[in-house]
């Protein structure tokens, strides 16, 4: 989240995080940290996260009173 909002490189492009998801996320609710490592999964966690909060932001309009890259 911190790299989007400071426009950083993120170190996972944003249209991987849903295949991250599919292969680390086993249908049984179990993980498969041979297939993904952990932190990457966790980075694309903050990743969808951050889209979520900076959308919801903008939605409401906050994006235009606050300076949202410093929260």
């Amino acid at each position: 989240m911190v790299d989007y909002l400071y426009g950083n490189e993120l170190r996972i492009p944003f249209e991987a995080r849903d295949s991250i998801f599919t292969y680390y996320l086993l249908p049984d609710g179990t993980v498969d940290e041979n297939a993904i490592p952990k932190i990457d999964a966790s980075y694309a966690v903050g990743m969808e996260e951050g889209y979520v909060l900076v959308g919801s932001l903008v939605g409401r309009g906050i994006d235009q009173i606050l300076d949202v890259r410093c929260l």
